[in-house]
């Protein structure tokens, strides 16, 4: 069961009207509902617009269960994953050129089982991952404590298009260890100020 099915079975068990008034106020089958919370199947984006809307959840637990919902979504076929891929690939093309354009000194790495890019910093190589989305933070954290140990580096950063309210709440588990979790237009500033 995915994080978005846990947190979706959750919040609908929670509903004061029980889960039948919560799938008419949704315009769902009751079936349908319980086929997203028990993750048989991803609500397409319409319809978990609905449910929220009945649900009537605080903006932030709303935005969450919406990153949960986009993350089970776009690794939910095979050609999804496929499309995640592609995207990821061109996302750390982008951070790469971004990166060499203000005057940093990088390397794209050609294993997928790696960091996407490493940033030379005087004697140091600090590696990145650039990722559009996350979708298992262990995982990328695990990644990351490989490469720096390859790379004989105390840093890594994560680098994203933009940092959402749950990539916040994971950070201090990650700082921990010496990554940080980025929009990658700021690793400029950072990498400065070291």
């Amino acid at each position: 069961m995915s994080n978005f099915s846990k947190s979706l079975s959750s919040y609908s068990k929670a509903y004061p009207g029980g889960l039948t008034e919560l799938a008419a106020q949704a315009k769902l089958s009751r079936p349908s509902l319980y086929d997203a919370m028990s993750g048989k199947s991803i609500p397409r984006q319409e319809t978990l617009e609905r449910i929220l809307k009945a649900l009537d959840l605080p903006e932030k637990s709303s935005d969450e269960l919406k990153k949960q919902h986009q993350v089970s979504a776009s690794l939910s076929t095979r050609k999804k994953r496929m499309e995640f891929m592609q995207l990821k690939e061109d996302f750390a093309q982008q951070v790469g050129s971004y990166l060499l354009g203000k005057g940093l000194e990088v390397s794209y790495v050609s294993s997928r089982e790696e960091a996407d890019l490493v940033v030379r910093t005087g004697k140091q190589r600090l590696p990145l991952l650039a990722l559009p989305l996350i979708h298992d933070y262990p995982k990328v954290l695990g990644t990351l404590l490989t490469a720096m140990y390859e790379y004989s580096s105390s840093k890594g950063f994560v680098c994203l298009p933009r940092v959402t309210p749950p990539d916040r709440k994971k950070s201090p588990t990650f700082d921990k260890h010496g990554i940080r979790i980025i929009a990658y237009k700021s690793l400029p500033k950072i990498l400065a100020r070291n």
